[in-house]
């Protein structure tokens, strides 16, 4: 399916929802590893669009091992990588707050950090961080605050959790 080129990424991107939808039904474990494993060579493809959602069919699989969810969290951090495509790049940077994979936190900081703006995949930085972030963080995230209206509420309400972690005694 992914190898012939007949099909334009919408419809793989399809195809793969429906596999993430379907998997926990399956109750052939031969079958259910076939699908996890055609997920995690579209979740491996880190050039393509389609790549975030196989990432978030494999976190939503109930059946996952823990060298499964070691896994998940290995292509998560190789999607948030700047070179990757940059709707499964949000999609991942999305998961890694979702999940708590405090592994991506410099990740985060420096798009956050670069020069380079994209409102969508800042904003998703943004919350991110506030899951993950420390009170270092802070003064990175009020320059964003102080960016208008698109970026105020997004780091208002990151900082405004790191705050609350750190007021119940958290540690990152």
């Amino acid at each position: 399916m992914f190898e012939s080129g007949d099909h334009p990424p919408a419809v793989l991107d399809y195809c793969i929802q429906h596999l993430g939808a379907m998997q926990d039904d399956i109750t052939d474990e031969s079958r259910r590893l076939r699908v996890r494993a055609l997920l995690a060579m579209a979740a491996g493809r880190t050039n393509q669009p389609y790549a975030g959602t196989a990432l978030y069919a494999l976190a939503e699989d109930g059946s996952a091992t823990p060298a499964q969810e070691a896994d998940l969290r290995h292509r998560t951090l190789a999607l948030c990588a700047p070179d990757a495509n940059p709707v499964a790049r949000i999609a991942a940077i999305q998961l890694t707050g979702q999940r708590g994979y405090v592994e991506a936190l410099p990740l985060l900081r420096a798009a956050l950090s670069s020069p380079r703006r994209d409102a969508v995949a800042d904003i998703v930085c943004i919350g991110s961080l506030g899951l993950l972030g420390t009170a270092d963080d802070i003064p990175l995230l009020r320059r964003f605050a102080a960016m208008g209206p698109r970026y105020a509420t997004a780091a208002e309400t990151a900082i405004s959790r790191i705050e609350k972690r750190a007021d119940d005694g958290e540690q990152r």
